[in-house]
């Protein structure tokens, strides 16, 4: 009879511990910055040093540009290359 007991209380345990993890894969991300470049012309040197280029197919002529300033934060430009323009929007990624 104790053994059942334990066998069930062992269970019941992996269960709830189970369902709290679960619980925390859902857990939402936070919303991420974004900023407006005043000058279509060029990139501010104040975005810091490229870091990445990289492209994604969903977005045909669109490359991204990543930079990194002196503060650690991250810089996400978009550049079209088929039209030569940056797009205004800039994704700001902040680190601590």
């Amino acid at each position: 009879m104790k053994r059942l007991f334990l066998l069930c209380l062992i269970s019941g345990m992996i269960c709830l511990s189970c369902e709290s993890l679960e619980n925390n894969s859902q857990i939402q991300s936070g919303s991420l910055i974004e900023d407006k470049m005043k000058n279509l012309s060029e990139i501010p040197k104040e975005y810091g040093e490229l870091k990445a280029v990289t492209t994604h197919a969903a977005y045909e002529g669109w490359s991204q540009l990543w930079f990194i300033d002196e503060k650690k934060t991250i810089r996400m430009v978009r550049v079209q290359f088929h039209e030569n323009r940056l797009h205004e929007k800039v994704l700001v990624i902040p680190r601590n």
